[in-house]
């Protein structure tokens, strides 16, 4: 079984992809923060990662910069609504600094499944 650190800070996005992955039977690992997720990372470097770039505290891309020193090859999916800059500003600062693919808030569950099924191949 596949397993995947789900790093989502609002719990709708939190069900909404955990309702999407386990619809490819995959272990979800729920993190609501980043310094979650990385502690999670370490214990399961094996596991992909959907990752939020905009949470309180320590968002994704700081994940992403920290990332390589506990899970070194781990895929990340990062997903963004915007915020203040847009959305696509955030997916390419997180494709700058190591998210395999990327996806803008909102999306259904099966384009969040089709791009995660790419990451995880």
């Amino acid at each position: 079984m596949s397993k995947c650190i789900v790093v989502e800070d609002d719990p709708f996005w939190l069900e909404e992809i955990s309702a999407a992955l386990l619809q490819a039977d995959v272990q979800i690992l729920n993190a609501q923060d980043g310094r979650q997720a990385l502690e999670l990372a370490s214990r399961h470097p094996d596991a992909t990662m959907v990752l939020d770039i905009i949470m309180p505290d320590v968002d994704g891309v700081e994940v992403l910069k920290k990332l390589p020193d506990v899970a070194p090859l781990m895929p990340v999916l990062a997903v963004t609504g915007g915020g203040r800059l847009g959305a696509g500003f955030y997916l390419n600062l997180a494709s700058t600094f190591g998210a395999k693919r990327q996806l803008a808030k909102p999306f259904t569950q099966q384009q969040l499944l089709d791009t995660w099924t790419g990451l995880a191949a």
